[in-house]
């Protein structure tokens, strides 16, 4: 439980860090923050674990309604990733002036309850509403919670904090497939059929979404709303945000945009690579997803916890631009065996090169979240992070889960595998991605080297 009423105990004023202008106290937070933090993480995982169970129940939904790979891309993208991308701005605003544990709260219910209701839709335009309420719900999540963590934490501590945030619930996305292996395993018994009924797959939906509101009402029990290092008028507008980025359109843009492709290959894999496993190599979807998650169990929150001491360590050698070389280096990194993985002849051979894609692909993208603890304003941290979140979901779950089917129906080039598909679509994505990230790198190092002071940008109040 947290030591006070603001969340964490009362420290000594430090000197203001010069790069931030806060107080950089190099004293370990109380165990409190932390376990606001272990809390927060443990949603994430849910937030995780809800959006990709769909991946492993792709054979029974298209049967159980009667729709196309594609309409299931759909339901997996575009259906999920607009109102995701598009309602995250406005959350983040309202975490930045308003109470943020009390959004986190109402966010986890409507999630929760939408995956819950998922397992009783009666027909497929009733399951397409539920994932967009999903989307609403899980949209809140992370612009607060680092809103939260910037202000339980000194400077120098940020990065670690949010580092582990990230890297659980990345990590999390992992447990979709190892909770769906166990479930579809337990049904699976000749005698779970008599108790659960023809539709048995809907239980997962039932395993996913409980824990979330059981995480949710510890969250409102023990955790409590931390004390701002800027006050709700001191948050900056919508419009510094844009002046802001304007002033260095090539640093802002090209990092987030590029960023954000990474990810069309990380949604693609995400929602068809276990199918891939079960049509083009013969593995059940139980064995698949239960590969898939150990395979990505460690991978995800290794990337998210390396690719910011890489960052670091470039950065200490003296380059400017030390985020954006190691979010390139990552990106071609995991690009080459999200490409390799799918023309291996073996299914451990795909599941192995595919965990190290992963953990490099997501190291890619969450570097640039990272980074924002300390390269970003203040009072500008939960808007930056989520316009980041809006991009990423927008241009990576949106693409990535629907180019894939498109590409196996339409294009002989693949065949028809998914497998040739997934490789497409990860060559396909590298290209933009790498052009964006190359083209932002020198003014990043410029804007770096300004201390964040673009000439053309106003002064921002220190926090």
């Amino acid at each position: 439980m947290v030591n006070s009423a603001d969340g964490v105990a009362p420290e000594p004023r430090a000197k203001p860090s010069p790069r931030t202008g806060e107080s950089d106290k190099s004293a370990a937070r109380p165990v409190g923050a932390w376990w606001v933090v272990a809390l927060l993480s443990l949603l994430y995982v849910c937030s995780s674990l809800d959006r990709a169970i769909l991946a492993l129940l792709i054979r029974p939904v298209r049967a159980a309604f009667g729709v196309s790979d594609v309409q299931v891309g759909l339901l997996f993208g575009p259906a999920f990733a607009v109102l995701y991308a598009f309602i995250g701005l406005p959350m983040a605003r309202i975490a930045d002036r308003g109470n943020r544990r009390w959004l986190i709260i109402v966010a986890v219910c409507l999630w929760a309850s939408c995956t819950l209701g998922s397992a009783l839709a009666p027909t497929f335009a009733i399951l397409v509403l539920l994932r967009v309420g999903l989307a609403a719900g899980e949209a809140a999540l992370s612009p607060s919670a680092y809103s939260m963590i910037g202000d339980l934490f000194a400077p120098r501590q940020r990065a670690l904090a949010a580092s582990l945030y990230g890297g659980v619930g990345v990590a999390g996305a992992s447990g979709a497939y190892l909770l769906g292996a166990a479930v579809i395993a337990a049904l699976a018994a000749p005698q779970a059929h008599g108790v659960l009924g023809p539709a048995p797959w809907r239980v997962v939906f039932l395993a996913a979404g409980l824990p979330t509101l059981v995480l949710c009402a510890l969250f409102a029990i023990t955790a409590k709303e931390p004390a701002r290092s800027t006050g709700a008028a001191d948050v900056a507008s919508l419009r510094d945000v844009l002046t802001l980025i304007k002033a260095s359109p090539r640093a802002y843009v090209g990092l987030f945009l590029g960023a954000a492709l990474t990810q069309v290959i990380v949604f693609s894999y995400a929602a068809w690579g276990p199918e891939a496993l079960r049509r083009d190599y013969g593995w059940s979807i139980g064995r698949a997803g239960l590969a898939f998650g150990i395979a990505c169990l460690f991978a995800g929150g290794a990337g998210t916890l390396i690719a910011p001491q890489f960052s670091h360590a470039l950065e200490r050698a003296g380059r400017r631009d030390g985020v954006v070389v190691a979010s390139i280096v990552m990106l071609l990194l995991g690009a080459a065996c999200a490409i390799l993985a799918p023309l291996q002849a073996t299914p451990v051979a795909f599941v192995i090169l595919y965990g190290f894609g992963f953990l490099f692909l997501i190291g890619s993208c969450n570097n640039v979240i990272v980074a924002q603890q300390t390269s970003a304003p203040p009072r500008m941290r939960g808007t930056m992070v989520a316009i980041i979140l809006m991009c990423s979901t927008l241009l990576g779950q949106s693409i990535g889960p629907t180019l894939t089917p498109l590409l196996a129906t339409h294009l002989s080039l693949v065949g028809g595998r998914l497998g040739g598909a997934l490789a497409l679509t990860a060559a396909l994505a590298l290209g933009p991605s790498l052009a964006l990230l190359l083209w932002c790198r020198a003014p990043y190092a410029r804007l770096s080297s300004n201390g964040w002071r673009s000439p053309s940008a106003p002064a921002w109040p220190a926090a």
